[in-house]
């Protein structure tokens, strides 16, 4: 008769991590069955602990964090580091800039470039004298027809 041995036996200093939303759970259970330790003390969702992590060796980790969620959630996300030098970063909010694109505002554009296009009396091709003030009256004229007919938004 063939025992198969399951892969606990392989690695028996090998840690276990079991985490999640375990409310449904009971702690009792688990630890007497198991043995793990929870490491999360802090409420993850109103008052309540609902996101745990249980380990099988208590200084897995050296410090766990309960902070808000990246996404939209109820639920706080826990961080669990294994390294002491680990430190959890603010949230910021950065407001950027952008330049909404309109059919009617390319036909507006359009319109503009035809209608210059068709006044311009100057056909003939002049060779720059200052190629840095060509390109300064090149892009100031972009930019200004970019804040006309593409103006920023928030």
């Amino acid at each position: 008769m063939h025992s198969r041995a399951g892969p606990r036996s392989h690695h028996p200093e090998a840690p276990i991590v079991l985490c999640g939303d375990l409310n449904q759970l009971p702690d009792q259970d688990l630890v007497e069955r198991t043995g793990p330790t929870q490491i999360v003390y802090q409420p993850t969702r109103g008052d309540n602990i609902l996101d745990k992590v249980y380990v099988s060796d208590p200084h897995l980790f050296t410090s766990v964090h309960i902070v808000a969620s990246i996404v939209k959630s109820d639920h706080r996300a826990v961080v669990a580091y294994a390294k002491p030098s680990q430190r959890v970063l603010t949230k910021t909010t950065d407001r950027c800039t952008f330049r909404p694109k309109t059919p009617n505002q390319h036909a507006l554009f359009l319109q503009h470039i035809a209608a210059n296009e068709e006044n311009s009396t100057d056909t003939a091709i002049a060779l720059p004298t200052n190629a840095l003030a060509e390109y300064d009256s090149f892009y100031s004229t972009v930019m200004n027809l970019l804040d006309k007919f593409y103006p920023c938004t928030l």
